[in-house]
């Protein structure tokens, strides 16, 4: 198994920043709702996206996938468990307020940030230069 180093996950994170702004501009430009609503839709989004994402077939965010990594629950590849979601979920958005955590990444064996060790994940590369259909 091949883990996701730090700069290809840097790449799927930039992937998915752009992704929600472009979702946000149309939340706040183009919506018919007031001001408050459109933040608890855009915010419950955000949410939606880094919590069930990686709990679907794409085991992964857009920007995962799009890189060909997924988040795995063990070294064999078995999907990611609810609580796993929940845990990686809340100290991902930590990592979002303090920025340097997401370094960890780069310097543990394994690759894995705080988020991967206390939920006991993987992220790992998947498709080695090959075109992989993901089944929905």
């Amino acid at each position: 198994m091949k883990f996701a180093g730090f700069w290809i996950r840097v790449g799927a994170f930039l992937v998915d920043v752009v992704l929600i702004v472009i979702f946000g501009i149309i939340i706040f430009e183009y919506s018919l709702f007031s001001a408050t609503v459109e933040a608890y839709i855009f915010w419950f989004s955000i949410i939606l996206y880094i919590f069930l994402l990686p709990l679907t077939k794409l085991q992964g965010t857009i920007g995962k996938v799009v890189f060909g990594l997924r988040i795995v629950s063990s070294k064999n590849g078995q999907r990611i468990k609810i609580w796993q979601a929940v845990v990686r979920g809340i100290l991902l958005l930590l990592q979002l307020v303090i920025r340097l955590l997401f370094l960890v990444v780069a310097f543990h064996k394994e690759k894995q940030g705080l988020h991967d060790l206390a939920a006991k994940t993987y992220v790992i590369k998947v498709n080695h230069g090959k075109k992989e259909v993901i089944e929905l």
